[in-house]
């Protein structure tokens, strides 16, 4: 999904009439506005939809709809930025994944970012812009944080977030990372990067994205070691993608 537009209240409570197919009388009637003040609500709408009429717009309404409508599960923001770097320290005891994202706030405002994690291994350090995180709740091995924004974003503008985690690896041969879709975001820009003396500069590397090879890959190689780069594209809300990646160094 690319960057929503950002509509009023008034024009996201037309967007199921719209969708539905109601007349502007019957949308007068519903909202208790005049036939007029509809028509003008569809022309600006139609006009953030880039489109000519409501038929070249009711894919982009749905999609709007179901994620930002008043009848939708109210996502605040669109993450459009995603990119996810995860080093494998020479050590071979530690690895570090860094997350760096910029928020688009579409509806409201953002006040604070909620945040679930289970991860295997033991986490060493968990930080959100500098700060350092701590679980408000733990349930069945997920791990909830919050994180309170300096002060709020309003629709229209960005917030920038950068997460790291340092964890402590405990199986050598495989690694299974399951992407979050707990908001409309753009592809998952993901680069792996394996120290010098890390077991996949030696050996064989398998990757797979929801359990499809990807024979494609290309690893850079430089004096910094083996870095991989995977562009994801952005699930369907209420999925998520499994990237799975193994060596063997003997």
């Amino acid at each position: 999904m690319d960057r929503p537009p950002i509509l009023t209240a008034r024009q996201r409570d037309l967007l199921p009439y719209l969708i539905s197919g109601c007349t502007r009388a019957e949308i007068s009637t519903a909202l208790n506005i005049s036939e007029e003040t509809v028509r003008k609500h569809v022309r600006n709408v139609l006009e953030l939809f880039e489109a000519v009429n409501i038929r070249d717009a009711m894919i982009d309404m749905v999609q709007y709809h179901s994620m930002y409508g008043t009848d939708g599960p109210h996502y605040h923001y669109y993450v459009d930025r995603n990119d996810m770097l995860l080093t494998h320290l020479e050590d071979g005891e530690k690895s570090i994944l860094e997350l760096d994202q910029d928020f688009y706030v579409v509806a409201g405002e953002l006040t604070e970012l909620l945040d679930r994690m289970q991860v295997v291994g033991t986490v060493l350090s968990h930080t959100c812009n500098g700060e350092e995180q701590v679980p408000f709740e733990s349930l069945l091995g997920l791990d909830k944080f919050r994180y309170v924004l300096p002060e709020p974003v309003k629709s229209g503008g960005t917030f920038r977030r950068q997460k790291r985690y340092v964890f402590k690896n405990e199986f050598v041969k495989a690694r299974r990372w399951n992407i979050g879709t707990r908001a409309p975001w753009r592809d998952l820009n993901f680069a792996i990067k394996f120290a010098p003396n890390r077991p996949a500069t030696h050996g064989w590397v398998k990757q797979e994205l929801n359990n499809v090879p990807l024979d494609d890959l290309t690893p850079a190689l430089s004096d910094d070691g083996l870095e991989y780069f995977i562009n994801i594209p952005a699930p369907k809300i209420g999925t998520e993608t499994y990237f799975h990646w193994g060596w063997d160094d003997e």
